[in-house]
Parts: C-alpha cells; structure tokens; sequence
C-alpha cells in the first residue's frame, strides 16, 4: 500500500512543497546566526518514509519524548493509518542523509476543527514509535 500512498500524498501534493528544497547556507534564530546547529535538536524535519531520508516536506517541534507539534496543512488529506513518515531530529545538515536522530511517526491527531479554506487551528501532534 505505500506505493499508493506515496502516489496520492507524496511531497509534490504537500502544502509546504516549495520551500522543501530550499538551502540556507548559515541558520539565523533571533536575528543571530546560530554557532552550533545541534544547540537545538528539538526542532524537526517531517518526511516521507521512502527510504532514503531526503524528501522533506514541513517541519516541526519536539514537545515530548515522543511527541512532535507540527501544523495541519502539513499531512494534509492525509489518513492516520496510511500515513508513511518520518521525522528527523537533530538534523544539522539536511543534505547529508545520515545526519540526526530518524524515527517513524506510527500515528498522528490533527485539531478536529482544522479547515483547509481558513487554516485556523493548523496544528497537528505526530506520536513517534520510540
């Protein structure tokens, strides 16, 4: 089934699909450049499970041992159960495959007042398996 899935929902029908691919070549929080990347390894990097780790499509907040914030927009139309992603955390080079800590998201509960015409309550907690 994640051929299909992959088909339907893969990163080119994303919400987020042009900034996907974007590089920066210094990180910039605060209006200072960050010294050291892996200062903040709670922010995420929210991709399909295809493998190879490079198709990211939205990012996101570690909030708990196991639980990323991310926004609805992000997966959406997309169903819990046929969902194949992945999150990175820790990433400090996102083109270097290997880089930080990759988990899979077994499941995911978007706000049940989320609309697509407002993008009012655009937040989504995803469950991590470890």
């Amino acid at each position: 089934e994640p051929p299909l899935v992959k088909k339907v929902f893969g990163p080119e029908h994303r919400a987020c699909k042009d900034l996907a691919n974007a590089t920066a070549k210094e990180g910039v929080i605060g209006g200072e450049v960050v010294k050291d990347p892996g200062e903040f390894p709670f922010i995420a990097w929210l991709g399909d499970n295809d493998g190879t780790m490079t198709h990211q499509f939205c990012g996101g907040s570690l909030i708990s041992d196991r639980v990323v914030l991310t926004a609805g927009h992000c997966i959406y139309g997309m169903d819990s159960m046929d969902a194949n992603l992945l999150v990175r955390l820790g990433v400090t080079d996102y083109s270097r495959t290997g880089d930080g800590i990759a988990r899979r998201v077994i499941n995911w509960r978007r706000h049940p007042d989320y609309t697509r015409v407002t993008v009012r309550n655009d937040v989504t907690l995803l469950l991590l398996n470890e």
